[in-house]
């Protein structure tokens, strides 16, 4: 990689953020990273372990900022030589990246709200309905908007042949509940209630993001024939979308790896920023929609679980429709775009 500017990502996770904003930049990071170009973070965990370890096994560098100023990340990227600046972090305004422009890196900002200014070279929002919303941006800039510049991480990439090949049991078995990175509201275990309540023949796999979850959803006492699989944030997150006959999910970044694989999908909406995700993936019959976080009872979920498991044919038109939705080649078609910039501001 020598020779080559890096490109910088500035982007954090913590347990009320969640891991949405690093995992969408890390599957940039990797196209990034397979093209020869380098990649360093500036980033703040908070504690969680599982971000930390992934820039580890792809040997990514890490810096936590000083500050959160503009000054600081303008003078770290000049001393880097980078080539670009991806922020993708809600706090910065107009006049944070305003003090970023000018300085021979190009500037880019992953947004899904559209609630500020943004004058940046590029602008990137992978979710469907993007097109939707009315963005302020300079008349220059480049926008990326529309599922087709979905963010998918290579190690999902690699299994969407297998995921072609998917079958649809009569009644569904398998379950994958992965509410979201770190789920501060407590929605997992609403979600295995329901489904516990049920009580047909489940393999029910949770994906939980703290200890104190772990063990709480550990204690639980399944029918008996059911089974209930507490694991950590996990590094094969693919395997377990391509296992599962159903995932119920949040209805975030993971909608788009989910759809890749052609998994059944039930959505509940977590955030506020994923109101028009979810209401689209529903509205085209990606999905189905399960409501407001905040609203869910465990009573309520389980006849719509129920009749989801059960029904061979609903589960089918789901996978089709999702993977429909997805190509697979967002990252690319957004690493493109970047560099092309990059290029042009070197001329």
């Amino acid at each position: 990689m020598a020779g080559k500017r890096p490109i910088l990502f500035r982007c954090n996770a913590s347990p009320v953020m969640g891991l949405g904003h690093f995992v969408r930049s890390l599957a940039l990071a990797e196209e990034f990273l397979a093209r020869g170009v380098p990649v360093d973070f500036v980033s703040r965990f908070h504690g969680l372990e599982w971000p930390a370890e992934q820039l580890r096994q792809r040997r990514i560098p890490r810096h936590e900022p000083k500050t959160d100023d503009a000054a600081w990340l303008v003078d770290y990227a000049r001393r880097r030589k980078a080539a670009a600046v991806v922020v993708d972090w809600y706090l910065p305004d107009a006049d944070y990246f305003a003090q970023l422009a000018g300085h021979g890196f190009v500037v880019a900002a992953l947004d899904d709200q559209a609630a500020r200014p943004l004058p940046v070279d590029v602008l990137i929002n992978q979710n469907f309905g993007a097109e939707e919303l009315t963005y302020r941006t300079r008349p220059d800039t480049t926008r990326l908007l529309g599922r087709e510049y979905a963010l998918i991480r290579r190690n999902v990439l690699q299994l969407r042949d297998q995921a072609r090949q998917r079958r649809f049991a009569t009644r569904a078995t398998k379950v994958l509940v992965t509410i979201g990175g770190t789920d501060p509201k407590g929605l997992t275990q609403l979600v295995l209630d329901g489904l516990i309540a049920g009580g047909q023949a489940l393999e029910i796999h949770a994906i939980l993001p703290n200890r104190e979850q772990y063990h709480a959803i550990g204690a639980m006492r399944p029918a008996p024939n059911q089974r209930l699989v507490a694991l950590r944030p996990v590094d094969n997150m693919a395997e377990h979308f391509l296992w599962c006959d159903l995932a119920v999910s949040g209805a975030g970044s993971t909608c788009w790896e989910l759809a890749h694989l052609a998994t059944p999908m039930a959505l509940l909406q977590v955030a506020d920023n994923q109101a028009i995700i979810y209401r689209r993936l529903t509205e085209v019959g990606a999905a189905v929609g399960l409501g407001l976080g905040d609203e869910v009872e465990p009573a309520k979920l389980t006849p719509v679980l129920e009749d989801l498991l059960g029904n061979r044919l609903w589960r089918s038109g789901l996978s089709v429709k999702a993977a429909d939705l997805v190509d697979g080649l967002g990252s690319r078609r957004v690493a493109d775009a970047i560099l092309e910039r990059a290029a042009a501001a070197a001329e």
